[in-house]
């Protein structure tokens, strides 16, 4: 009976969360998300709540059941596939990058930049940078 409980109520607030990648340059490498759910680990993907890695394709998408919650998102485009962003001497990434919520900044982003509220099931939508 215990088991049966736990079953229900995982399915019943857990949400369907669909990542849609837009503006993917080429299908070189692997996509890897990172998803977040503390604050205080936004941005190492070592911390982050799920990681994921994807073969590269012009147009992409991934399903995953979550918790509700608050979540932050990042993603990059690994296209030598060496398992790092590459960056300029000025530290500029020079492979694709993302975030949830696609805030327009100078710099890295903050948890609260990137954050969303997973309530209900979402198709979200992140822009690659280049």
């Amino acid at each position: 009976m215990r088991f049966l409980f736990l079953f229900f109520t995982t399915f019943l607030f857990a949400y369907e969360l669909k990542i849609n990648i837009t503006n993917i340059k080429n299908n070189n490498g692997y996509i890897y998300i990172s998803i977040y759910k503390n604050p205080s680990n936004f941005l190492d993907r070592k911390k982050a709540y799920k990681n994921i890695k994807l073969k590269t394709k012009k147009e992409l998408s991934y399903l995953i059941d979550l918790d509700e919650g608050i979540y932050a998102i990042s993603l990059f485009h690994d296209e030598n596939n060496n398992n790092i962003i590459d960056r300029n001497f000025f530290h500029f990434p020079i492979e694709g990058y993302g975030f949830s919520t696609n805030p327009f900044l100078f710099g890295k982003p903050t948890f609260k930049d990137a954050e969303f509220p997973l309530k209900e099931d979402l198709n979200l939508y992140i822009d690659m940078n280049y």
